[in-house]
Order: structure tokens, then C-alpha cells, then sequence
């Protein structure tokens, strides 16, 4: 197998959610933990793809078919440089319309 690492780009946010999901339940899929499984990527992979003061890196499969769902990417590794920059951004830039969309009412665990 030859993998690359990459930087993020917004075009992942589909695989960045898929591989949250896959490993959101302590390394093991969680896909029939929840019954809105987008919201963990939405939660923890994506405000890191999108706000300021983050950075974030891909490991992509160079032998994977250019039209496979994810595009090839296995894993990720995403951070920030500053948190509470980051939770700032995250309140007025990702949180909002979240919420509007998903209610605490409307997010029942399995």
C-alpha cells in the first residue's frame, strides 16, 4: 500500500464525518449508537475543518479508485493553536445554526 499525508481541505468534510462515526464509539464504529449520525462530525471533526486558528492532516490511500465515497482517506488528525480562539469562532460561526437544526429534544441515543 503508499498512503500521503496531506493537509484538509474543506472537500473531505464527507470522509472526516464517516471516519468519526466509524470510531466515535472508543475506537469502534458508532453508526448504531445514534439516530442523527452526522451530528459527531458535525461536533468533533468539522468545526476543526472550517474555523479559524485550526489546522488538520489526512492520510490518503494513493491505490484507492478516484470515485470511492471517501476519495481514498483512511484517517485524520485534527487540531488547533489556540482553544479559546477556537471556541469563540465556534459560537459565532458553527453552534448557531446547529442548533436551530438539530434540538436537544430531537437527539435521542439509540
Amino acid at each position: 500500500m503508499s498512503a500521503t499525508i496531506r493537509p484538509v481541505q474543506s472537500s473531505d468534510d464527507e470522509a472526516l464525518s464517516r471516519i468519526c462515526l466509524l470510531t466515535g464509539a472508543a475506537g469502534k464504529s458508532a453508526e448504531g449508537a445514534h439516530s442523527i449520525p452526522e451530528l459527531l462530525g458535525l461536533i468533533f471533526a468539522l468545526p476543526y475543518n472550517r474555523l479559524e486558528t485550526t489546522f488538520g492532516f489526512v492520510l490518503v490511500d494513493n491505490e484507492a479508485s478516484v470515485d470511492s465515497k471517501e476519495g481514498g482517506i483512511m484517517g485524520y488528525i485534527l487540531g488547533t493553536t489556540d482553544s479559546k480562539k477556537l471556541e469563540a469562532a465556534a459560537e459565532r460561526e458553527w453552534w448557531p445554526t446547529l442548533r436551530e437544526k438539530y434540538s436537544k429534544g430531537d437527539y435521542p441515543n439509540r
